[in-house]
């Protein structure tokens, strides 16, 4: 199950839920914000059971890192963030929600199972009224999502009500 860039994103935006049996979930150590409080060099990630970011990795060499899908950004977050991702159209003043535009890059390091961001990815804002209700994926673009099963699609904010 290949992936391109481009089919990564729309599972991202639509129903990322696929997507998590086939990513690492990472976040960044808070002793590098104490070491590097300033500086956007070499952001290291670990992993982490209740991390913010993902990471999908096609090779071992190199993953394709996403924030945590369905994440409201706050001004703190939003710091982090725009040191891993080109931010377009964020507004402080409204509770914001984001669509991927691009994945960041990081290069893997097997040996210390670190993951080090080598390119900026890209967000798009959107206001929360704004943002459009889900619209229908045509799965048929994607052809690569034939191994998809049930389970991966179920989706656990969905109650359905026992009608006998």
């Amino acid at each position: 199950m290949i992936f391109n860039e481009e089919e990564l994103i729309k599972i991202y935006n639509h129903i990322p839920q696929i997507l998590r049996s086939k990513i690492i979930i990472v976040t960044i150590p808070e002793e590098f914000f104490v070491r590097n409080h300033s500086e956007d060099k070499n952001i290291i990630f670990k992993r982490a059971n209740n991390g913010d970011y993902w990471i999908f990795s096609p090779n071992q060499d190199q993953g394709l890192l996403f924030p945590k899908p369905n994440r409201k950004i706050n001004h703190y977050e939003y710091k982090t963030l725009q040191k891993l991702f080109d931010c377009e159209g964020y507004n402080a003043s409204k509770a914001r929600a984001f669509n991927l535009k691009k994945p960041a890059q990081v290069a893997i390091n097997a040996m210390s199972e670190e993951y080090t961001l080598q390119s900026k990815g890209t967000l798009v804002f959107v206001p929360v009224s704004d943002t459009p209700s889900p619209k229908p994926l045509n799965l048929p673009l994607i052809p690569s999502l034939e191994w998809i099963t049930t389970e991966e699609l179920f989706l656990p904010e969905l109650t359905f009500l026992d009608l006998e």
